[in-house]
């Protein structure tokens, strides 16, 4: 298909990486594995606490740029030494082109000189400057008016000069000259003097180092990837996907289309469909399109899905090869990762993350990585990991959190910074209960050494997570929740980049951290995992477009044994694999229950019209399907909210079943917006706005019979052992137990009572307590180590 682009082959680039052999053995043996039922890193099969890391800029060039006394440095290090942290990131780049490695040696040697029992991981980004480009010239990506430029922000690739081309993540030439870099790096690490405090590295790619594809450019404007490589990889793509020219066209509606013909879709083509976390402006068009989703029997609709899928997949594929060559040149002693976020706040067709099956699934990626989303921060807020975690977790993978808060030390109100010291402490409690029962590893990240971590509340918060680390390891840290979110990635190519984001994002920042009991997500690889049979309520915030195999596999695995499952607005829709494509056929097949739909932008709003059930405690007339919480952003703080204009369907689907019990009638059309199903054997339930409020998930919980700690508006993060909550609510609290325990106030270091089942929390809006929840006896020889 098409001309050969120079370079790399498929089989050259399989031989190379097989290739590769130890050229560093450290001494000791550093690797993800399974500790007390959550992923751990072992070094020689002992565990790294959870929450002891921390990055910065200590000793380093732009650290003395903010304070020029190395005192200062020496003192910042040992306040957070005697807060428990250990373990450091070090900055490493790779120039590319041929693989040199640059150490930021100063804060390695500042840091073990005055704290020896430190350890590294190595932060590991790539600077691809403009001499890779006369070496390659085919492999820039190229915007669809033919140019390698203009970029908006060329800090974003570590460079100073806007014209200067950025790498296609489609060049296989780009990967083997940062593979060779890895391979570089290892051998660089066996000459160090410190080498033997090394336990690994995060790599970073593309934009600012987050795992993205290049976004420093008008998307309402300009498209990429128009290079020749793009387009090679894209052809593979299709062929492996279609096998044959019939099959193409097939999909395509195109009767002209051959895999040597194909091209990149143009910016006309593609449509408007811009990345927005605030409004849904500018409002979604393409040709073709069904309100918010892509149909893929019309326009260039699957063409576009298609190119989209095939640049993920592309991305995913040069990080696991990167992985690959650090594993295999330090013969697997060594762990690594990739800042990787697919569930965050991001671009989900253009940036590149939503195809991440392949990294999922691969051996050589130990862990993902990425900051708490940008929303979402604030007190009484609810923090969440980007990513499926529990599917991690199945396949012994962690994620490592970026703790990059803001705190009152900054004296402005910005990105979830607190009010006063105490709220600081609040903030890094619920961080760390967050990490710790979610079996997250942690690190603070702090950005400047002005206004960020100076307070003595801080230093509390560092502590109390260090400390309450090392004795977690000791205990059993399975997670017991009975809810499961399961979202599929997929599905993120054939909705509207808006409709996406409040599916995914928004609707877990205001409806699921508020269920009184905590839960866990999934991506649809999982559902005939048989750890998925011990949870009762399935949630399904984003099935647009479920492939035939994922819907069978939810009628044998989830659709029995009493479970009940909450569809969320369009699920079911699209199937890639019937024809039409989409009808509202599939979604009664999925669901159960019959749906029509009022073509156009419709409301999303909806009255309750029974207070029973699953509206229990909510009266008739309550309005639900907007966003019933402040629509906080980062410089929206509580107090300050966005006025965040009304939720919308585009098209309004609702339920028509005579079978289905009516709870809730769109405001504009009287259609029934929310009802629920009794099937054979489960339960079937269909939300018509993807803004399903908490009171609505705690009744359904309620309803499966999952265990809640509370039935209150606060959020719930709990493990085997551990209980945690941060109070968005005034209040006493009656918190209920799964079973009779002794419980313990690991942050009041103060035993509650043996042997109960119930107790009283009573604390101020917005703190952050933590329990023991388990035999006080263990615990007790775990705090007198």
């Amino acid at each position: 298909g098409g001309a050969r682009v120079a370079g790399v082959s498929a089989a050259e680039r399989e031989k190379w990486i097989s290739s590769v052999t130890p050229v560093y053995t450290p001494s000791k043996n550093i690797v993800m594995g399974n500790f007390n039922n959550a992923p751990a890193v072992l070094v020689d099969n002992v565990p790294r606490p959870l929450v002891t890391g921390y990055h910065g800029y200590l000793f380093n060039e732009w650290g003395f740029v903010m304070k020029k006394d190395e005192a200062f440095h020496k003192k910042h290090l040992a306040r957070l030494a005697n807060a428990g942290v250990n373990t450091y990131q070090i900055g490493v780049v790779v120039d590319l082109p041929g693989g040199d490695i640059i150490l930021d040696k100063p804060p390695m040697d500042g840091i073990s000189s005055n704290q020896p029992d430190a350890v590294f991981l190595l932060r590991v980004v790539f600077r691809t400057k403009a001499e890779f480009f006369d070496k390659y010239p085919q492999d820039a990506v190229i915007f669809d008016n033919g140019t390698t430029g203009v970029w908006n922000s060329p800090g974003h690739a570590l460079l100073n000069d806007p014209n200067i081309p950025r790498h296609s993540f489609a060049s296989l030439n780009w990967e083997r000259e940062a593979a060779q870099g890895m391979v570089n790096l290892a051998k660089a690490i066996s000459t160090w003097e410190h080498k033997d405090k090394i336990i690994g590295a995060v790599i970073g790619v593309g934009a600012v180092a987050q795992g993205l594809w290049w976004g420093d450019y008008d998307y309402e404007a300009k498209s990429i990837d128009y290079s020749p490589v793009m387009r090679q990889r894209f052809v593979e793509f299709l062929q492996e996907k279609y096998q044959t020219d019939s099959a193409l066209r097939k999909a395509w509606n195109d009767k002209n289309i051959t895999f040597a013909t194909v091209a990149i879709p143009t910016h006309k083509e593609r449509g408007v469909d811009v990345p927005n976390s605030v409004n849904d402006i500018p409002p979604n068009e393409y040709d073709g399109d069904f309100g918010y989703f892509r149909d893929p029997d019309a326009g260039n609709n699957q063409k576009i899905v298609d190119y989209y899928t095939s640049m993920s997949m592309e991305l995913g594929r040069r990080i696991i090869y990167l992985c690959r060559a650090f594993k295999q040149a330090t013969d697997n002693r060594m762990i690594i990762g990739a800042f990787y976020g697919p569930i965050a706040i991001l671009g989900y067709k253009q940036e590149g993350q939503s195809s991440f099956s392949e990294m999922l699934n691969s051996k050589w990626v130990d862990f993902w990585a990425d900051p708490w989303s940008y929303q979402g921060r604030w007190e009484g807020e609810h923090i969440f990991v980007n990513a499926p975690m529990g599917s991690l977790v199945l396949r012994n993978k962690t994620y490592m959190i970026e703790g990059d808060l803001r705190t009152s030390d900054l004296k402005r109100r910005e990105l979830g910074a607190s009010k006063n010291p105490w709220g600081d402490l609040m903030a890094f409690r619920k961080s760390f209960l967050r990490m710790i029962t979610n079996g997250v590893y942690g690190y603070w990240f702090e950005m400047e050494f002005d206004g960020w971590f100076e307070n003595d509340k801080i230093f509390q918060g560092i502590k109390e997570a260090s400390e309450i680390s090392k004795i977690a390891m000791s205990l059993d840290r399975d997670r017991n929740t009975e809810i499961a979110v399961i979202y599929d990635g997929e599905s993120l190519f054939y909705g509207a980049e808006w409709l996406d984001y409040i599916a995914i994002a928004r609707q877990t920042i205001q409806g699921l951290g508020y269920m009184g009991t905590d839960y866990e997500t999934f991506a649809t690889d999982d559902i005939s995992n048989p750890e998925l049979s011990k949870y009762k309520f399935f949630i399904f915030p984003n099935a647009f477009a479920l492939k035939e195999k994922t819907r069978q596999e939810i009628k044998q695995y989830l659709q029995k044994d009493g479970n009940v499952i909450l569809w969320s607005y369009g699920a079911g829709l699209i199937n890639p694999d019937k024809s039409p494509r989409l009808s509202m056929k599939h979604i009664e097949e999925l669901t159960g229950i019959k749906c029509g739909y009022a073509a156009g932008r419709k409301e999303a709003r909806m009255n309750i019209t029974k207070s029973a059930d699953i509206t229990a405690n909510m009266p008739v007339g309550t309005v639900i399907g907007n966003f019933l919480r402040p629509v906080t952003l980062g410089n929206n703080p509580p107090e300050r909210p966005w006025d965040a204009a009304p939720l919308q369907t585009n098209p309004q689907i609702y339920a028509e079943d005579d079978k289905a019990e009516v709870f809730a009638t769109f405001t504009d059309t009287g259609k029934p917006g929310l009802v629920v199903k009794e099937m054979d054997g489960w339960t079937s339930i269909y939300a018509g706005s993807v803004a399903v409020p908490s009171q609505v998930l705690r009744n359904i919980a309620k309803k499966a019979k999952v265990h809640q700690y509370i039935d209150t508006d606060d959020m719930v993060y709990a493990n085997k052992s551990f209980l945690g909550m941060h109070l968005a609510t005034d209040g006493k609290k009656q918190i209920k137990l799964p079973k009779k325990m002794d419980v313990y106030d690991m942050f009041e270091k103060r035993l509650i009572g043996r042997d109960i089942d119930t107790f009283e929390v009573s604390a101020p809006k917005h703190s952050t307590v933590m329990y023991f929840m388990g035999d006080y006896d263990e615990l007790s020889k775990l705090l007198k180590k």
